[in-house]
């Protein structure tokens, strides 16, 4: 179970300026691209009975058509021979098929149900056949096969639109490559390959999303939280993939979405509890975004991405969140490799040093030094630089640094710091022997002159040693809660649903000066 995704890029999009739907401005149907199953040669519907529908000027249903085996959807470029001849139905155009020797039921958008005899491999084939009144040359276009069984059963010849396919026995799924869907499935071909939008409610999307996004398990007010979050996050995403052919893809950085299979009762009575409602600030639906955990506290937008947002401040948690902890290593060959494959070109690595925190106490920039210079991460960098690793990203940014040279920041000559109120002491030459108190007091220091206090792990060059954590030779970073620390806190909305609170308290607690309706 995915309890939050990792929303960067298209996030720092949205805060700087995309635009938000009212609830009533919310589309009848949404468009989500199943973009997990990619560009394929053939993608499998595995129904015996679909009905078939496209929308053109009006949605214009055609009606059921039927497999023995179910269909496989593929792109096709044939040439074929149109008959001329209109029928009503697929059934009435699939028997005006069998009587010629080779011929296929077509669904064209001009005509609706018709006959093409072929397919032949060449345009001079099909011309060579295209003789009497009522026949023509048929030349390939946006194509599409639908086969039953290897059996070439339906062509669809669209020029200007698309099929949608929906469950023909009324009211159940689509099934896609083993998974269902509700709504419909629209199949696009793409050059050689199909690629596949589905098409259905926004509550009907919900269901599948909350249950992605948190566990079904937990308690209904956070699913309910939850549920309103990503209503009013989906709201603020409309038309970011408007130049792919729909809405939202069914990745993490939309949101997460697996289809019906993934659908539990408990979500889908939290998104029916709260159909309709959105959070809003100053009237208009926020950009609701999430997290699983912060760790004691949240963190204002600007600290992670480029704007600030009234209603994305920071806010410490007020019941008890069960914060995940975790502690990363890396020896120097290891982050030799991620410099090398961020093309740092700072040389070999020989320490990390954390140049600063913002008021919650997350690390805002992360100094990798090298032997030929150093470098500075910021912000979200700081966790996204080293996804290329065997761990992937870090898991926030809410850490302290143990391991050789990471006690010492990048001081000014004149730099001292107060140990534990004991004394000034120079930051340069300063080394630490030993671990345990002497160690753990270096974890924030206050740098004098400066007027700020910097968080440091404990170490010492010197002496290779930290406080328990650290070891000869590798980087150690130590810390609590997961993902970006923007907005609601899940495993927080956890604990305050635990302690009492409703999903509306939950929302007006993460985000500041919302309207919950």
């Amino acid at each position: 179970m995915k309890i939050s995704a990792i929303k960067i890029l298209i996030i720092a999009f949205i805060l700087s300026g995309a635009c938000a739907v009212s609830a009533s401005a919310m589309p009848a149907k949404i468009r989500v691209g199943l973009t997990a199953y990619g560009e394929r040669p053939s993608v499998a519907i595995g129904n015996k009975s679909l009905r078939v529908s496209f929308d053109k000027g009006g949605a214009r249903d055609m009606g059921i058509i039927t497999a023995v085996s179910g269909f496989s959807v593929t792109s096709d470029s044939g040439w074929y021979v149109a008959t001329g001849q209109v029928y009503a139905q697929f059934s009435d155009a699939q028997a005006a098929a069998a009587a010629y020797k080779a011929a296929i039921a077509v669904l064209s958008e001009q005509y609706g149900w018709t006959v093409y005899l072929g397919a032949f491999a060449s345009a001079a084939d099909a011309s060579a056949n295209a003789s009497g009144a009522t026949v023509s040359g048929a030349q390939p276009n946006r194509r599409l096969l639908l086969s039953d069984g290897g059996t070439p059963a339906v062509l669809l010849d669209f020029q200007d639109t698309y099929a949608q396919f929906s469950d023909g026995t009324g009211g159940g799924t689509v099934s896609l490559g083993g998974r269902k869907y509700r709504g419909a499935l629209e199949c696009r071909p793409k050059g050689a390959n199909v690629t596949v939008v589905n098409i259905l409610t926004a509550d009907e999307y919900l269901y599948g999303v909350v249950p992605s996004e948190m566990p079904q398990g937990w308690p209904l007010e956070a699913l309910k939280a939850q549920a309103v979050a990503s209503r009013s996050y989906m709201s603020t995403r409309l038309g970011v993939h408007s130049g792919d052919g729909y809405d939202f893809c069914d990745q993490g950085h939309c949101q997460n979405y697996l289809g019906a299979d993934n659908e539990a009762a408990s979500a889908v009575r939290a998104v029916d509890a709260t159909s309709g409602i959105m959070a809003y600030y100053d009237g208009e639906p926020i950009n609701a975004v999430y997290f699983a955990s912060s760790g004691g506290i949240t963190e204002d937008s600007e600290n992670v991405w480029p704007n600030a947002m009234p209603y994305l401040r920071g806010v410490r948690e007020i019941a008890d969140e069960a914060y995940k902890e975790w502690t990363r290593v890396f020896t120097l060959a290891e982050l030799d490799a991620v410099l090398s494959a961020n093309n740092a070109g700072i040389g070999a690595a020989v320490g990390v040093t954390i140049g600063a925190a913002t008021p919650g106490g997350r690390v805002s920039e992360l100094i990798i030094n090298g032997t030929a210079g150093r470098k500075s991460l910021y912000k979200e960098e700081i966790r996204t630089f080293f996804s290329v690793s065997t761990g992937g990203p870090l898991e926030s940014r809410n850490f302290i640094l143990g391991g050789i040279d990471s006690a010492r920041p990048e001081a000014a000559e004149s730099d001292t710091i107060n140990i534990m109120g004991l004394g000034e002491y120079p930051v340069q030459g300063l080394r630490v022997i030993g671990g345990g108190a002497a160690v753990a007091a270096l974890t924030e220091v206050f740098v004098a002159g400066s007027g700020t206090t910097r968080r440091y792990g404990g170490a010492s060059q010197a002496s290779g040693t930290s406080g328990g954590a650290g070891r000869n030779g590798e980087i150690v970073f130590t810390g609590k809660g997961s993902g970006h620390g923007v907005g609601m806190s899940q495993y927080g909305a956890k604990a305050m649903a635990e302690a009492g609170y409703t999903y509306a308290q939950i929302l007006r607690h993460y985000y500041t000066g919302i309207e919950v309706r």
